[in-house]
């Protein structure tokens, strides 16, 4: 008696492939979003913050290049940055994004200047 044998034609063989290309890629996907990973997640981002507390990587002062019209309250709440916190701690994606969106904006930049500064470029 033979034993099974699993070939497939060279036309198949490239599909199938992909196909656990395909799966494989899903499955990291779907990894992101268990609670494993998010707790996992947090852990990083708390001990990325402790980690720049101890390097001595906190924030002293903000430099702001262009504003004429936009207030400066207006980006100081969207920042929610205070003197001493990591400069780890501040999310400057999501910082750019809602500054993007006030009135008078209509570029943002912002760096992180190590060690102690945080440069807010912006064209009203």
């Amino acid at each position: 008696m033979r034993g099974l044998s699993f070939r497939f034609s060279a036309k198949i063989r490239p599909f199938l492939w992909a196909f656990a290309l395909l799966a494989a890629a899903s499955g990291c996907v779907a990894f992101t979003y268990t609670a494993y990973y998010a707790e996992k997640k947090e852990m990083l981002s708390y001990l990325l913050q402790q980690a720049a507390m101890t390097a001595d990587l906190r924030l002293n002062e903000i430099f702001v290049r262009g504003r004429d019209r936009t207030p400066q309250k207006a980006l100081m709440e969207i920042l929610k940055a205070e003197r001493g916190m990591p400069l780890t701690a501040i999310d400057i994606v999501k910082a750019r994004e809602e500054m993007q969106r006030l009135p008078w904006v209509k570029t943002v930049e912002i760096e992180r200047r190590l060690p102690h500064f945080l440069l807010i470029n912006l064209t009203d």
